[in-house]
Formats: structure tokens, sequence, C-alpha cells
């Protein structure tokens, strides 16, 4: 469980802080900085796989050349989350810095370090740069007898992803690191693109592509089991006028199977033929209920293309299977509708993301924190002060007292 994202002089935040659940929910206008909140989990993502900084760049807009606060010259991102030692679970805070090589420069890791806190204790910890070699990085281990052991790494890739290959360091770090590296390492950023969602698939490919490829074979995978089929087909009976009562996976000649919905009177639809909306539900479906689902995903306008009298459906599976599989989810929307159907667990790790008049820097607010919210969501619901435009006013009438005072 990942429970804080830090973020300082990243994208359009200077220096603010995201409290993360089960499933955690971003509301705020157009340019406030939620996809880039996205962006911050995408560079970790990346981090944690092991991918050199340069590759990193191509999945941010922007690139490296605007990745940091307002041309500032590095930037850093942390995050708390809980992972197991031998004894027991315990918290634990990853930050790196880096210097993204404006002006020309080549990219490189400035700082990192993985620490266990209450009681703290360093697992590992970068050093100064090494002084005969500009692409390296030191760094010590501190963790199960390695105290007095110095390291060197390439600064074009995160020290975590290097620590847990470097046979030279002691199992019992590389095992943390290892897990540091589950935590941020599955994550996934569902980019959904209808063609490659009704495309045909491989038979046995249970993994959700990042544009939502293998979908067929996943729903494949989950109608091995009766009840899931079924319930599979009470969700196309909920969301679309279609009379499902079966599903099947007719095989091409290359041997790939594409889903087809088969109606009350014999009528055959493929999965190529599916709305865009249909699609996007069922990819959400694909990834929370499939197989192999992975520890994290963050879904950008859960109501996109979605009618508004079906938005229950995709909400009420996250929340029930946040908790059944014990994963973490989080979305973004401009939609009341959609919020008004969060659970009151949901409500408490729903943040706003905002931007004052006359600030270039965004920031972050759990909503429950805002003063009075609580009081006013119990008696006029999160989705009636978000169409109000209550939050965004708050945070604006805070920030001018602040500056009074």
């Amino acid at each position: 469980m990942i429970e804080k994202l830090r973020l300082e002089r990243f994208k359009n935040f200077q220096d603010a802080e995201l409290i993360l659940g089960p499933f955690t929910l971003l509301v705020g206008s157009n340019a406030s900085g939620k996809s880039n909140l996205r962006e911050a989990f995408r560079f970790l993502h990346g981090m944690a796989r092991g991918d050199r900084l340069t590759s990193v760049w191509r999945g941010i807009r922007g690139g490296g050349r605007e990745i940091a606060f307002c041309g500032a010259s590095t930037f850093a991102l942390a995050v708390d989350f809980t992972i197991k030692d031998e004894q027991a679970e315990r918290k634990a805070t990853y930050r790196i810095e880096i210097d993204p090589g404006i002006d020309g420069k080549e990219s490189r890791v400035l700082s990192e370090r993985l620490t266990f806190w209450a009681p703290e204790e360093a697992i590992f910890t970068s050093t100064m740069p090494v002084k005969d070699d500009p692409d390296s990085l030191g760094f010590i281990v501190e963790y199960a007898g390695d105290r007095s052991q110095p390291y060197r790494g390439s600064n074009k890739y995160s020290l975590l992803s290097q620590v847990v290959s470097d046979v030279q360091i002691s199992p019992q770090c590389r095992q943390i690191a290892s897990r540091a590296i589950s935590a941020l390492g599955m994550m996934r950023f569902i980019d959904f693109h209808p063609e490659a969602m009704g495309m045909p698939s491989v038979p046995g490919q249970t993994t959700l592509g990042d544009k939502g490829e293998n979908l067929s074979s996943i729903f494949q995978a989950i109608c091995q089991k009766p009840e899931m089929k079924e319930a599979l087909i009470q969700w196309f009976q909920a969301l679309t006028p279609m009379t499902v009562t079966d599903l099947e996976f007719p095989v091409d000649e290359s041997g790939r199977i594409l889903l087809t919905s088969i109606e009350e009177n014999g009528h055959k639809t493929s999965i190529d033929s599916f709305s865009d909306g249909t699609l996007r539900c069922l990819a959400m479906v694909a990834a929370l209920l499939g197989p192999q689902p992975a520890n994290f995903y963050f879904f950008e306008e859960l109501e996109l293309s979605i009618h508004p009298t079906c938005l229950h459906l995709p909400i009420q599976l996250i929340e029930r299977q946040v908790i059944k599989r014990n994963i973490q989810v989080v979305g973004t929307t401009q939609s009341s509708q959609l919020i008004r159907l969060l659970n009151w667990r949901s409500w408490e790790y729903s943040s706003v993301t905002y931007r004052l008049p006359d600030r270039f820097d965004a920031q972050i607010q759990r909503i429950i924190d805002i003063p009075d919210a609580k009081r006013l969501m119990d008696k006029y619901n999160l989705a009636r002060l978000h169409e109000s435009g209550w939050l965004e006013n708050t945070m604006y009438f805070l920030a001018d007292e602040e500056t009074e005072d």
C-alpha cells in the first residue's frame, strides 16, 4: 500500500503531497495537476523497473525538458509505503532526486535513499558523485551488516534497481529492495484505445496491455469460472440495452480469439463492434477481475464515454475490488454524478487539486481535511459541493486568510 506521494519541483507542483488510500479519487479544474500526478507515478514506476532515465522521459508529456517546476534544475519524488522484512510489516520511504539535464546536459540521478522508519533505519543511501567518473553515483548500504562497504552505481538508472541485482550486497538488503520494487514497479496506466481493445488476442495472455490489449483472452480466463461468467453477463445487461445471455470466444485462422456476445434472439456481436464506453468499462472489469491484477492502477476520467445511469457500475466494482484483492486505484473525474456515487470510505481519500490566482504552483488538499468539510459533506453531499465550486472557492478563501494573517 502506497500511503503518501510527495512532490518537490515536479511539473506544476513546487511542494505538495498526496495522501492515498485503497481508492483515491482526484477532482479539480482543468490544468490543475491531476494528470501530472499520473506522470509522477509513471516516473517512479519506470525507475523501479530499472529503465534508463532517457527511456522514462518518452512516457512523460514534455519529456525531461518540462518535468521540473518552472525550469528548476532538479526535482524530487518520495513515497511512503508498507513493505515486509523478515520480522514484520514496516513503514518505508523511498526518495529520489533527479537532474533532468536541461540546456543540453545529460539527465542523472543526484541522490536516492530507501529508509525504514519507527525506528528509523536506512537500507541504502547515496553519497557524493564519484569524482573520477561523471556517470557514477556512490552509495552505502546500511542494512544487515553492510554498513562499512561503499558501492558505486550508474547515475543513469535508479540505485534501487541496481541494489537488487548486485550480488555483493547482502541477500537481506536485496530482498528489501526487491519488495520496494514490487510496491512501485507493479503499477499500470491504462490508456484506453478502442482499436487495441477490439483486436483478437492469444489465449492465455492474461495481462491487460497499456492500451487495453488482450481484453478477449482475459475475459476468456475469467469465464472459466461459471459464477464469474454469469457476473459478466449481468454486467453486459446492466451496461447496455443488449439482451446478452451468453459469451463465446471464436478462434480465427491464426489461433486468436475474439470476445463475442450472444443475445436472446441469437444475434452475435463481436467486441470490435462494441461502443467506446462499453469497451472502457470492460477494460476496467478485465483489469480488476482478471487473474493477474497489478498492485496499483491509475485511471483518468473514469466517467468518459459512460452513460450517467451506468456510472455506478465501475465505481462499485472499484470500491469492492480494492478491498477484496488488496489493490490500489487512483482515478480522476470531473463528474459530480460520479462523485455522488462514492461510498464514505472513498470520500476519506478524495483530494482536490487546485491553483491559486496569481500562483504558478498547484496544490493538493484532502477534502475531509478542509475546515468544515465533513459537516457540509454530511449535509449536502460531496457532489453538490463539487458542482457548486465550493472546494476551489474554499481553498482560495483560506489562502486569502493566511495572506492577511
